[in-house]
């Protein structure tokens, strides 16, 4: 283990969040921290930055190449001053001596692309058994039927650097540029009680949701009954389906992460986010999959065993619940208050005419008399 002293600069963005994340995203890559300073401020560039010094153990022996490779993606973007930087420097003798600077963040490992060994080691769970990784394919949830109906086996996961026709609920389509962000979807097998698969796109929301705060330290919401929002715009979209011949199910998540949202088509424009825009900077694609996986796994088994626990951690990140909302269901509109999340993941809606429940709609505030 290589012994190292980092500085790391945050200069924009949500800094304590960005600076905290960016401790966890080490430590999830095997990086021991020995001790670090406290947060100190630093009055350079555009914006008052915010700094510590962490002294860490690396497991790979040379970590500038994923400072050029940070620092690569920052010029691509056009941007003047890096969100983060990092001087790397070793431990000799007990002195800590500071070297070159080099602009762009150390936890950029590994390289911001889908590699299957890569990823297969990352997972290490129960999903994430097998890979296919597409350059560029229609959507990954029919590329996944039908590996599912040729024999995949349980946990095999279909990625995308681009998808051009995903698909999320009801006519509704979304898209991905190459590099931009997350496009999966998993097989899953050994279905629990038909009646327990309408959790999965809840399942699905709250594995997100907990990599984002596990991984980012980032507080998402959920958005009954598959959406994951920060700071009340949309960040990424789950979808549950069932095989017809019941043989397997598929999860699949459309993740926006390395897409500037002032890029993003005119039709999201103030409706949806990514993470590099809340983080403050470049996240590495394949950790945030990877660890998405494990919670998606953890899930799962909690769906075999009732499904409480995924109701239980939707409940606690629900937008709305307990407000007064409109739910456009088909043809008809909705008002009234969401009371709860139902043991079958519908939402229940106290209404002028009585509690209705409701298994697929679109959830707004309802602002009259605001």
């Amino acid at each position: 283990m290589k012994e190292e002293i980092l500085l790391l600069t945050a200069c924009r963005g949500r800094r304590e969040a960005y600076l905290a994340g960016t401790l966890a995203r080490l430590q999830a890559l095997g990086v021991e921290e020995v001790g670090k300073s406290p947060y100190f401020h630093q009055p350079q560039g555009p914006l008052p930055s915010l700094q510590v010094l962490v002294q860490v153990r690396w497991p790979f022996p040379d970590v500038q190449p994923y400072l050029r490779e940070a620092a690569a993606f920052f010029s691509g973007e056009g941007e003047e001053v890096a969100p983060v930087a990092a001087t790397v420097a070793p431990l000799e003798a007990g002195e800590v001596l500071l070297g070159a600077t080099y602009q762009g963040p150390p936890w950029s490992w590994p390289a911001d692309r889908f590699d299957p060994f890569v990823l297969a080691d990352l997972s290490r769970g129960p999903l994430g058994t097998a890979w296919r990784v597409l350059e560029r394919v229609d959507t990954t949830i029919l590329e996944a039927r039908r590996w599912a109906e040729d024999g995949a086996p349980h946990g095999a996961v279909v990625v995308a650097e681009e998808q051009t026709q995903g698909r999320g609920r009801g006519e509704r389509t979304w898209t991905l540029p190459p590099g931009r962000g997350i496009a999966a979807t998993v097989i899953l097998r050994h279905l629990p009680p038909l009646a327990s698969l309408s959790l999965l796109p809840l399942a699905g929301a709250v594995a997100v949701a907990m990599a984002l705060e596990k991984e980012l330290a980032l507080r998402p919401r959920l958005k009954w009954p598959n959406d994951v929002w920060l700071n009340g715009r949309k960040v990424a979209g789950l979808l549950g389906e069932v095989l017809g011949s019941l043989s397997a199910a598929t999860v699949s998540a459309g993740i926006d992460v390395n897409w500037p949202v002032a890029k993003m088509p005119s039709e999201l424009q103030g409706r949806a986010t990514s993470l590099l825009h809340e983080w403050g900077g470049p996240v590495s694609r394949p950790l945030i999959l990877a660890a998405y996986l494990r919670h998606l796994g953890e899930m799962w088994q909690e769906i075999h065993r009732g499904g409480e626990r995924v109701l239980q951690e939707f409940r606690q990140r629900a937008l709305f619940l307990g407000e007064k909302i409109e739910v456009r269901h088909g043809e008809e509109t909705l008002t009234g208050t969401m009371q709860d999340i139902g043991q079958d993941g519908s939402l229940i809606l106290e209404t002028a005419h009585g509690l209705r429940r409701l298994y697929a709609g679109d959830v707004t505030f309802d602002l009259s008399g605001r």
